[in-house]
This record gives structure tokens, sequence and C-alpha cells, in this order.
């Protein structure tokens, strides 16, 4: 018999909160018996959400991590020893294994979904639509590993069985087809539920929990579309038989039929536009709010995790562990003295912005393009620190690398002070989520490490991105309830002026609106225009260990680069050692392309 193994999870810090679990002995679960109740179910699903914590834990090795460096947006950053993530940055190896992490964990998952498709039939005395809704959710975590795999590496084996057999890398069409059948089965069998959220997009039943849904499956399904036909050229997606790459093709998804889906999702999950942008990003909250002026002037007010623009979302756990907490928000953040508690007017005084690694500063050449194209956009402002205009921030602090003056402001450690209310005395807590103030259902008042600190989640796909998509693929058609296209409902919650649709403005809006949530990467990829948007990163200002230099070329440049590898990554040598040459090595990758140090000039 089939033994569950890489399943174990006691905790549920999947979802909304942390359940503790009986601790189990999943030695002596099989598959020919487990599981046998909606219970076990339950536990056998948190298995694989628990592969998001498990990537998000190892940050460097996360899809968000790794794409926004290789972006056009972001520098790797933080302190000279972090070489790793300049070689991301400037497609250059570190070392034979370098994503070694990044494509275990995505296999990790993939074997553990197997194993849910494979014995969710054993439930016993359950209605067949909850079963549905498990298999629903365990078809749309495998497509959505395969597919970040398939972003991250191109070739990749195919398994679709809970087997760990050598066999060679799948045809990408014969990849992608059974992505689109796990997708196309994933909306077929999870329901049409609509969710709860008040006018200002705030759950109100923890009905968006982290659970995919149905909507999640349609939005998933236009990224898949446009990123496939946009790099391989074609004018639809494939859909296969299921069996993986000895697949028949017995279907295909147009743009149109891609498109329909997003209208049901609009016209029927309840998922709406945030009033506000800044209201999306945490350092809308209250706690923050009290002692921070922009806030007040703005009249912030955060919408809270699950709120009714997240589609789908990494959920993190309130204990303080880093395993449970959010830890791009730790890399993200700024490099000490900065961000840490010091008197107002002391240098690294940066409130509300807190302290972390110094991963990803911004590329000067975002914000200067951003101001020219949308001068009135307030989404700059809400995306964007502009670090240099503090006055007590510290410039090259802890030796922090390819400093611009600029850092995101989506994922990013966000301070808060608690008064007593006796003394008047106020306490510098590293997140506001340990102030007992922050959220309706405040979160216990725990003396939190700042690198444990951080719970919010991590949103995948948002509204907004699949308004974006809709118009893209439509060319700009009206959607009903909106009054206009998708882009320009966009637009208008920044209260932005209409614009005639074009795929140069629709390039533009996805860039401003989408800034540093992964997905800038894949786009440039898919349109066509890497490799000069890529090389603006050279002869760019920044500072290195506190001296003013330019930004160079490394390994002949970035065009030349990502020409090289067209973009995809190097498969860890170690795993083509294992399989005995049947896995074979990305093109780009061979030759003298190893980052060993930065260039000072």
């Amino acid at each position: 018999m089939k033994k569950i193994f890489l399943i174990l999870a006691t905790c549920v810090f999947a979802f909304s909160s942390c359940v503790d679990l009986e601790v189990v002995d999943w030695q002596n679960k099989n598959t020919a018996i487990f599981p046998r109740t909606p219970a076990e179910a339950d536990q056998m699903m948190t298995g694989i959400y628990n592969a998001f914590n498990q990537e998000i834990n190892d940050y460097r090795q996360s899809q968000n991590f790794i794409s926004e460096f290789m972006s056009d947006d972001r520098f790797g950053g933080g302190g000279q020893l972090d070489r790793a993530w300049a070689a991301t940055d400037k497609f250059m190896r570190f070392g034979r294994d370098m994503y070694y992490t990044a494509w275990q964990r995505k296999y990790q998952g993939i074997y553990r979904a197997n194993v849910a498709l494979t014995s969710l039939g054993n439930i016993e005395n359950t209605e067949q639509s909850v079963i549905d809704r498990y298999m629903g959710e365990a078809h749309f975590l495998r497509a959505y590993f395969y597919f970040t795999l398939a972003q991250l590496f191109e070739n990749v084996p195919l398994l679709v069985e809970p087997v760990t057999n050598n066999i060679p890398q799948a045809p990408v069409d014969k990849l992608y087809a059974q992505i689109a059948y796990d997708l196309q089965k994933a909306i077929e069998l999870m329901p049409a539920t609509k969710l709860n959220f008040d006018a200002n997009g705030k759950d109100l039943n923890n009905s968006n929990n982290g659970r995919a849904t149905r909507w999640a499956a349609q939005a998933l399904l236009a990224r898949v579309y446009l990123f496939y036909t946009g790099v391989y050229g074609t004018s639809s997606l494939p859909i296969g038989d299921g069996t993986g790459t000895d697949a028949e093709i017995v279907g295909e998804y147009t743009a149109a039929a891609v498109a329909e889906g997003l209208e049901e999702l609009f016209a029927q999950s309840g998922h709406k536009l945030i009033p506000s942008f800044y209201n999306i990003w945490p350092y809308s909250n209250l706690a923050t709010k009290e002692h921070w002026k922009w806030s007040q002037d703005n009249d912030l007010d955060w919408a809270g995790d699950g709120c009714s623009e997240t589609i789908f979302a990494y959920k993190f756990g309130n204990r303080n562990n880093t395993l449970y907490s959010n830890q791009l928000v730790l890399a993200y953040s700024l490099r000490l003295p900065n961000g840490q508690e010091h008197p107002e007017g002391e240098e690294g005084y940066t409130f509300p912005w807190g302290n972390g690694w110094g991963a990803g500063p911004v590329s000067s050449a975002l914000w200067d393009e951003w101001e020219k194209d949308e001068p009135a956009d307030i989404r700059r402002e809400g995306s964007i620190i502009d670090a240099f205009e503090i006055p007590t921030y510290k410039k090259g602090a802890d030796m922090q690398v390819e400093e611009t003056g600029y850092w995101q402001k989506k994922q990013i450690y966000v301070t808060a002070y608690v008064e007593n209310p006796t003394t008047g005395e106020l306490t510098f807590k590293p997140s506001y989520n340990f102030s007992g103030k922050a959220l309706s259902d405040p979160l216990p008042d725990w003396n939190a490490s700042f690198q444990t600190a951080a719970t919010n989640d991590y949103i995948v796909i948002r509204l907004a991105d699949a308004l974006l998509m809709h118009a893209e693929l439509t060319n700009g058609q009206t959607i009903s309830g909106y009054g206009t296209d998708g882009m320009n409902a966009v637009r208008a919650r920044a209260g932005l002026p209409a614009k005639p649709y074009s795929l140069a403005n629709l390039q533009k809006e996805r860039r401003y609106e989408l800034a540093f949530e992964g997905v800038r990467y894949y786009d440039i990829m898919r349109w066509g225009i890497a490799e000069q948007e890529l090389a603006k990163q050279e002869g760019l200002s920044v500072i290195m260990q506190e001296q003013e230099l330019t930004t160079q070329a490394y390994g002949g440049g970035y065009a030349s680069r990502f020409k090289a590898t067209r973009g995809f990554l190097i498969i860890p040598e170690s795993q083509i050692e294992i399989s005995s040459g049947v896995l074979k090595q990305n093109p780009g990758w061979d030759g003298n392309v190893e980052f060993s140090d930065f260039i000072f000039q």
C-alpha cells in the first residue's frame, strides 16, 4: 500500500488562524483507508497548503523573491554577503544548486496534491459536494504548483501520480495541457459560492480564508493562458485528458472562453475593488495610524487580510515563529539601524517602516518613469517609499548594496506605538499586528521579535489583476456592472481619467497597479519586451556600501543573459546527476556565468 508521508502539519496556519491538531502517526495512515472523514480530509489538505508556508519560510527560494529580482523594477540588494540575491537579479549562477529548494518545494506540493487526488475518494458517509470541493482544491493546487514551476524552470518532469519515478522533462505543450485540465476540473468541482464583505471590503465572516475557490481557479486560468500564449506564440491553451505526459489533447481554451470565466467571477463571486488603493495594504492599519500623520491625513483604514480584493493568498498564523510568519516582509524591510526603535529626529528613525534585510531596492527607473507617465497617480506614493526624503534615514546602512533610496511598501514591516493609558508612555512594536489594537479582533500583545512578527497575507492574485487580464483578453471590452473596461475600472479607483485601450497603455497599467506583486517579470517575458526593459537597469545611480556608483553590466549585461537563458532558471545540477542524465540542463547556464562579487565603479 502507498503510505502517506510529508503531509504532517500540526497547525492549520494555511488558513486564517492557528488551530492545534492532534499529532497523528502518519506512518500508520495509507491511501487505501485514509482519509475516511471530512476532518481527516481537512488534515490532508492542510498538508498541501503547508507547502506555501514552507516556501515563504525559505523566502530566498520563493516565487515572489526570485521573480521580483529578475524583473526590471528591483535589484538584489541586501549586504555584500548576499551575493546569491545579486546573482538572481543578474541572471547569473551562484553555485550548482542555487535553486534546489525552489525546485524541491514545488515537487513537494505536487506530490501531496497527487496523494490527495488518489485518496480523497475514500471519504465515507459524506455528501458528494463536500468531496468535490476537496478534489477541486487539490486540482487547483496541483495546477498552481506546476504553473509556477514551469514559469521558473520551463522544462520539468510531469508526474500525476504519487510516485517518484525518474522520467524526462515533459514537452511544454503537454505540461500546460495538464495545468489547463486541472484548472478545468477545479472550476467544475468547486461551488460558485458568493463571499461576504462589507462596503469597505472587509471580510464579514471569514469567508475568504485562504482556501482555493472556483473564482481563484478562473483567475489563475487567465494568468496561465496569457503566459502560455504569449511566451509560446499560440492563440489557445491546450487541455489534456489528465494523464500527464502521455495525455491526449481533448480541447482548448480560447481568449473568449477564459474571459467568460472572469466575467462569472466579476458577477457572482462577491469580490470587489477596495474603494481606496491604500487600504489594501497593511500600512493602512489603525494602530500605526494613531501616530502617523500621513495615514491620518489620508484617513486610512486597512481592509484587512482576506479583503474583498484578494482572490487567492498565502495565509500566515499568529505565532511567534518563522514558519508561521511572512518572511518576505523581513527580507524586504530596511537594514538597521533604519526601522528600529529610535527617538524621533535620531538617525535611523524611519517610522512607520521597520527593519529587516534590505532585499529588493526599487529601481529609480520605475520611480522616474511612473512620475513621467502618471504624475497624479496616488499609487506611486502608495507603493514606494522615497527613503532619501526621510531626514533621519541612514544611507548605506549596515553596508547596504545597490541602494537606490526607493523601497516598496506592500510587503514591509509596519511598526506601531502602544500608549500606556495610565502613564502615557509609548511602547514601540516591530509590527502593528502585535500592538493589540490593529484589528477588530486583535492579536495577543506579544513581544515578538522583528524576525517573526509579520503575519499579513502574501496576495497571489487580486481583483485588479483579474480586471486587467480581462481587458487584455478582450481588447478593452466593457464589463457588465462596471460600465467600462477592466483597465479603466482600475484607473478610476486610483482617481485617474479614462484612457483608450491599447496594449501599450495596458502594459503600463499592469506595471503600476501590480508593482512588487510578483507578476512584472512574467509580463515582460510574455510581451516579448524583457531584453529592452531589463537593460534599463544598467547605468543607474546607486549607493554601494556608502559609495555613490553606477550599476554595471554583469556577464555581458541583462539583455545578453536573458537572451541566453530565455529567462528561465538553472535546473539544480544535483537533480541532473541523480537522474543519470535523464534530466537536461536549460540553455545559457554553462560556461563562465558564475557571480563572484560586485563591481565597484
